[in-house]
């Protein structure tokens, strides 16, 4: 810290954030209180890959949603982010709970680190630092179930805190976490800000940014290369119109600068719409008080009107399908890698945020006693504003009541080398996972496309939305090939309802096969050809194969599924999955990381 007053406003800080989240510290059958995602989405993906790290395994491969997709490729595992080693060692609702403790305090303590290096004093720099981490924009990510949104949000005010001070080993370093925290849309839309900040205020900035940003790429290069791959096939590229633009912000939403509650709240249900589009659309404010001192300091600083143009580009981005420019972007890689553009609300929310910290900072170094007084009395009211909204925004809740087991289902169907089909109504199809079931449908930031047009030609119907697949049909052709052998949740009320005469996952044209998995990254099928074995596992590129021994050729089948030829009489086929080029990755990151130890290292022997 810069000083014991900046600590004593950190560990204050420290303790209003435990404060909010007490009880859910406190009590690992708590959560923070949300709209769901937290329990259908991200408890289930990190409960997954603690089971499988305890068990020596990385889980390259999840084959218990949309009948089997790359685990490792989805960013939104943070599998490679330091901090997430929580969900690992600890259940995976409290580490979320410590998680965001950690994240809040954060995304504190590096923007009150950033505005006292502008030149804000002490109470202001507290203030700025609630007013970003409390923002409904950023601790509302946890309300609206999604904490890796805040994850990511965090380690923005280091990346700036690192740029000014020309730190490039630095920047790679918290650019490459927060890439790697679980939503690396906010660290591309952090990069395109940094960028244009560094052409409009060069200063020797260009240098540490294009050497940060060359830094951060090598260092999440393990996470971000097979996440590219998966985003190149994945259902995001060519999204119809209505999915590409939802969640455009609306032009009427920038009242909610001035007044969070403009459109009401989902939480009383005074909001017409989805809760999620509150938290996307409707959720820019900062407060009064910092929106008082961005004004001021746009008066006469230059840099404070470079704050308030990137709060102009963000709102223009992110209005989306509502302005006349969404043509002109929409088909392009990063508005196929956000698919909401109210996301680059962030622009808005942190361009207003650069302009009232050098606004503060301006009255700081004012010689006038008023002005000084103001910019305390300023600090006082921003400071008791964000008190309040994060007061309204963290809560706890108990977590039984959506993560309570299912005894029944466990027992009949937990653990077995069969397929289920969660009925679309099911709001929390991803949690099979924690079974072990393996679902042919499934909820997931991104898939591959192929899934999303197979699920087409086999209800003879649209059965797939940005986020899931819609299978109902077990009796459907398409869908018997998956191998369905039960429907989750059963007719009237029943735990489960078992599917007659349901597909084997391998077959063999007039013999049989049967299947063998130790880990879900390798299979083994015996059993008596000629002919094609079909496995009925979705074809993607890091799957190989092997009939007796000898490497084989795989292709795609019936749309989706693995295929090689066997020989007459009896064979054994082996099909093992890793990321492409894994190797080279895994060899790559450990060079990268240990470069930027040393260039730590280096900077650390000389500063000292």
């Amino acid at each position: 810290m810069t000083g014991r007053r900046d600590a004593a406003w950190a560990l204050a800080a420290a303790a209003a954030f435990a404060a909010l989240l007490g009880p859910a510290l406190l009590d690992p059958g708590r959560a923070v209180a949300n709209f769901g995602d937290l329990y259908g989405y991200h408890v289930p993906l990190h409960h997954l890959a603690a089971s499988r790290l305890a068990a020596g395994h990385l889980p390259f491969w999840n084959p218990y949603v949309f009948s089997g997709v790359p685990h490792l490729a989805d960013p939104q595992t943070a599998l490679f982010y330091p901090p997430a080693t929580l969900t690992r060692l600890f259940p995976a609702v409290w580490a979320f709970t410590a998680l965001a403790f950690f994240h809040l305090l954060l995304a504190f303590v590096g923007a009150q680190l950033l505005a006292r290096r502008l030149g804000a004093g002490a109470a202001s720099a507290a203030a700025l630092g609630a007013a970003f981490a409390l923002s409904p924009f950023t601790a509302g990510r946890l309300l609206q179930g999604v904490p890796t949104l805040l994850f990511s949000l965090a380690w923005v005010p280091w990346c700036w805190l690192a740029l000014l001070e020309r730190r490039a080993w630095l920047l790679a370093g918290v650019w490459a976490l927060q890439g790697l925290s679980g939503h690396p849309q906010f660290a591309a839309m952090n990069a395109l800000a940094m960028a244009s900040w560094s052409l409009a205020e060069p200063r020797g900035r260009g240098r540490a940014f294009l050497v940060g940003a060359a830094g951060a790429a090598a260092l999440a290069l393990v996470q971000a290369v097979p996440a590219a791959e998966l985003l190149t096939r994945s259902n995001r590229r060519g999204l119809p119109e209505a999915f590409a633009s939802a969640y455009s912000m609306p032009p009427r939403a920038l009242a909610t600068l001035l007044s969070p509650r403009a459109f009401g709240d989902p939480r009383d249900g005074t909001f017409a719409g989805d809760p999620s589009e509150w938290f996307e659309e409707y959720a820019l404010s900062l407060g009064l008080a910092p929106l008082a001192a961005a004004a001021a300091g746009a008066g006469s600083l230059p840099a404070a009107r470079a704050g308030w143009a990137l709060a102009a580009a963000g709102a223009a981005l992110a209005a989306g399908s509502h302005a006349p420019w969404w043509a002109l972007w929409k088909d392009g890689p990063l508005a196929a890698l956000s698919r909401v553009p109210a996301r680059f609300g962030v622009w808005t929310l942190w361009g207003l945020w650069l302009a009232a910290a050098l606004g503060w900072a301006r009255f700081a170094r004012s010689a006038s006693r008023t002005a000084r007084l103001g910019a305390g009395v300023l600090a006082l009211a921003a400071l008791a504003e964000a008190g309040r909204t994060g007061a309204s925004l963290l809560g706890s809740e108990d977590a039984a009541a959506y993560l309570a087991p299912n005894r029944a289902v466990a027992e009949a169907l937990g653990g077995r080398l069969e397929r289920v089909l969660t009925a679309p109504g099911l709001p929390n199809a991803d949690k099979t996972m924690m079974y072990r079931l393996m679902n042919v449908n499934g909820y997931a930031a991104y898939y591959p496309a192929r899934l999303a047009e197979y699920a087409f030609a086999a209800e003879g119907r649209p059965a797939a939305d940005p986020s899931r697949l819609y299978l109902a049909t077990p009796s459907a052709p398409g869908v018997r090939a998956l191998g369905v052998s039960a429907v989750l949740p059963g007719p009237g009320g029943t735990p489960y309802a078992r599917v007659d005469g349901a597909a084997a996952l391998a077959r063999v044209p007039g013999g049989s096969a049967s299947v063998q998995s130790p880990r879900p990254e390798s299979w083994r099928v015996r059993g008596a050809g000629p002919g094609p074995l079909t496995f009925a596992i979705p074809e993607c590129p890091g799957w190989r194969a092997w009939v007796d021994g000898r490497p084989a050729p795989t292709r795609l089948a019936e749309g989706l599924f693995l295929q090689v030829d066997v020989p007459d009489g009896p064979f054994q086929a082996d099909f093992r999955y890793e990321p492409p080029g894994w190797t080279l990755l895994c060899l790559a990151a450990v060079l990268a990381w240990a470069a930027w130890a040393r260039a730590g290292l280096v900077w650390y022997r000389l500063s000292v």
